[in-house]
């Protein structure tokens, strides 16, 4: 036999003589070592993937994001799959919190009075901004 044929028909023997599950991982580990390290990777990540319930590969798919990300990406990530599982008043909220935290004080107290006039009926808002003055 040619050594290429050769080895065909050892790892078919070696196959052969293996439980289901064993001839899983050994033809696993096969394919991961004729891979590229970049390959073998995703290759590695998708059968993770493939063996998990959706919704922890979808953490999982999260998280593999999360660690390829710069922080101040990751951050910006985070804080948009927060918003994506809120409800749209919940989000509202979470986003103006944030929004508030980012500001300098003095910045933060304006941001909260417009806040305060944009949800006021305009009798309310005159007689607030009144006050205020």
């Amino acid at each position: 036999m040619k050594s290429d044929e050769s080895e065909r028909f050892h790892i078919n023997l070696t196959l052969a003589n293996m439980k289901s599950d064993e001839s899983e991982r050994f033809h696993t580990n096969l394919i991961l070592a004729n891979m590229k390290s970049d390959e073998s990777e995703r290759f590695h990540t998708n059968l993770i993937l493939a063996n998990m319930k959706s919704d922890e590969s979808e953490r999982f798919h999260t998280n593999l994001i999360l660690a390829n990300m710069k922080s101040d990406e990751s951050e910006r990530f985070h804080t948009n799959l927060i918003l994506a599982n809120m409800k749209s008043d919940e989000s509202e909220r979470f986003h103006t919190n944030l929004t508030l935290v980012n500001m300098k004080s003095d910045e933060s107290e304006i941001f909260h009075t417009n806040l305060t006039l944009a949800n006021m009926k305009s009798d309310e808002s005159e007689r607030f901004h009144t006050n205020l003055t």
